[in-house]
């Protein structure tokens, strides 16, 4: 990702005016694109942040029920933050609460 780039960027005598990123859940990726525009903000597109939630919370050790899963997803769409930082936090965050709070 990082040699793309860097390879964008020599092609692309404009590039330091991009503001934002819109991509998936690869946070590899993410931190590639913060090292390389770091003059611009990366967001993660809400509909892999959902899709990739909707298979966390049908994880059997979760124990989850349909209720339960809408309740954990509803939590996701309402506070979908956009930074990196933020979206790890908050998944560790929202485990704990949200989900823990239904395992035995």
């Amino acid at each position: 990702m990082e040699a793309i780039s860097e390879f964008f960027k020599r092609k692309n005598n404009k590039w330091r005016d991009i503001e934002t990123f819109v991509i998936d859940k690869d946070l590899k990726e993410w931190r590639a694109l913060e090292k390389c525009f770091p003059q611009a903000t990366a967001r993660l597109c809400q509909f892999h942040t959902m899709s990739n939630w909707k298979k966390v919370v049908k994880r059997a050790k979760y124990r989850l029920d349909g209720t339960q899963r809408g309740e954990v997803e509803f939590s996701i769409k309402r506070h979908h933050p956009g930074r990196r930082q933020q979206i790890e936090r908050w998944f560790r965050e929202i485990l704990q609460r949200k989900v823990s709070r239904y395992l035995p």
